[in-house]
């Protein structure tokens, strides 16, 4: 398994340079890096590439799940970084949520690392009081022609 991001330096607009690294799940040190100006796909799929070419075996690979990235590796199985899940759960809910339902989510949210998968479809088709209440106090959000996401 390989994990890949891109860490930015500098403030963006004056000078703001990034370096996409590819680190083995494993491993102790990075196995691809390139600087860019920009975070792309293709960066990714050039890293997993020289990988590939190397001799690594990549089973899966995970990352912060930006636009296209789910389907840009083609049969190598790809997961969101938790990370990332939690923050944009948190961006939506905040850490300190109002509602009960909202806190409830939270709360599940929190504990997707650790719980398995038979565990959570258990919960997820019974469904608890909260979970049933969750889909009724969840704002709606909508993508906008500006491609940003608002909620209504």
């Amino acid at each position: 398994m390989i994990v890949l991001d891109t860490i930015f330096f500098g403030e963006r607009g004056n000078g703001q340079f990034g370096i996409v690294a590819l680190k083995g799940n494993n491993a102790k040190r990075i196995l691809f890096a390139k600087e860019v100006t920009t975070e792309r796909i293709e960066d990714y799929k050039e890293g997993v590439k020289y990988l590939q070419k190397e001799g690594w075996i990549i089973d899966a690979i995970v990352g912060d799940g930006k636009k296209g990235f789910f389907t840009a590796f083609g049969d190598i199985p790809v997961q969101m970084c938790q990370v990332h899940q939690m923050r944009i759960i948190t961006r939506y809910l905040t850490l300190k949520p109002k509602s009960e339902a909202n806190r409830e989510l939270l709360k599940i949210a929190c504990s997707l690392t650790k719980i398995d998968r038979k565990h959570l479809l258990f919960n997820s088709k019974n469904g608890t009081r909260s979970m049933k209440n969750i889909s009724k106090n969840m704002p709606l959000i909508r993508k906008e022609r500006n491609d940003t996401l608002t909620k209504s």
